[in-house]
């Protein structure tokens, strides 16, 4: 049971890692300015929420350790990619 949910959950932000990826650039390529990265990161994951809400026939529980594998190094990644030389 533990093995099962901890594949589903890698599937699923696997899953919502691919879309943010494709939207952001999708955003940069058409010039898109009143929407930054970090909202559309916001808005797939409400939106995300909302569908496991009212879809989902079980709760899903995402661990520190799904968090810290896949989602945080990307976010520390963005944060130094970016970062401006002085």
């Amino acid at each position: 049971e533990g093995d099962l949910d901890l594949e589903i959950e890698v599937v699923l932000i696997i899953i919502l890692l691919i879309a943010y990826i494709f939207t952001a650039q999708l955003i940069e390529h058409n010039k898109i300015d009143f929407l930054h990265e970090s909202g559309i990161a916001i808005l797939l994951g409400a939106i995300s929420g909302i569908i496991f809400l009212f879809v989902g026939s079980t709760p899903i529980k995402f661990s520190g350790e799904g968090f810290f594998y896949f989602v945080l190094p990307p976010i520390i990644f963005g944060a130094g990619y970016t970062l401006k030389e002085k």
